[in-house]
């Protein structure tokens, strides 16, 4: 307590450490206890920290050792077995080496986090290139050439080609006759795809409404039309005004 005089506080650590845990001592002996021992727990944290290249001051790493240490001396989690001084520097090392793969993992999530928001961004960005493009192809284009119908016909399965082409507007393209045909054949209606989805003027917002048309649920048609447009770089009449696109 405060009122104890000196010499009634013993001289050696671990004979605080005992009056630290002891739940039959009056707390406020125990937190005085405590507080002798915080000078002991400064220098155990600061050496520990000083290794493992933390922060030396109290605001960061060696605050909660500090911290975490009187906790549990308090909470009686010290075997008297073993030295206080040796026991302590285990319990900071270990909560150096919890806090070191803390941040790698942290790290690692941001480096994740970092490469994913770099593909976003390009993948953004290539789909602007391809709007631009197909906005060209589907003002000045009549209709496709031999080499492109003959790609377009060889792309399964039958619903994608049906999503790409409705999405993107590349069915004006082909022969009226061809594209009916294709609705037909998997069991769909005409006229297709439907003033709904044709008054949308972002392919990827017709995507997901002509995959439900289809049968499929709307954000398969998004992965999906996200998927094939790969398959718009194989059509002639897209892959230079593609690279030109791109080059501007």
């Amino acid at each position: 307590m405060a009122s104890d005089p000196q010499d009634a506080w013993p001289k050696d650590l671990e004979d605080l450490a005992r009056i630290a845990a002891d739940p039959s001592q009056p707390a406020e002996r125990r937190n005085d206890a405590l507080g002798r021992l915080q000078p002991f727990c400064r220098h155990i944290a600061r050496r520990i920290a000083a290794r493992f290249g933390q922060q030396n001051d109290e605001s960061g790493f060696v605050g909660d050792a500090i911290q975490h240490l009187l906790l549990v001396i308090h909470a009686g989690q010290w075997p008297n077995n073993v030295p206080l001084d040796r026991w302590c520097r285990r319990v900071v090392n270990n909560l150096a080496a919890d806090v070191g793969r803390r941040k790698l993992r942290e790290s690692k999530r941001n480096e994740k986090w970092l490469a994913l928001e770099s593909r976003v961004s390009k993948c953004n960005r290539e789909y602007g290139v391809i709007q631009r493009a197909l906005e060209d192809v589907l003002q000045h284009l009549p209709e496709m050439c031999p080499g492109d119908l003959k790609q377009v016909r060889d792309w399964v399965p039958a619903w994608h080609s049906i999503l790409l082409l409705g999405a993107t507007g590349l069915w004006t393209k082909i022969p009226r006759d061809e594209w009916e045909q294709r609705i037909a054949d998997y069991g769909l209606i005409t006229p297709f795809p439907p003033d709904s989805v044709c008054d949308c003027d972002d392919p990827l917002d017709r995507a997901p409404m002509i995959a439900e048309l289809c049968g499929w649920p709307r954000n398969t048609g998004t992965v999906a039309f996200r998927r094939r447009l790969v398959w718009l770089r194989q059509l002639d009449c897209l892959s230079r005004l593609l690279e030109e696109h791109r080059d501007g």
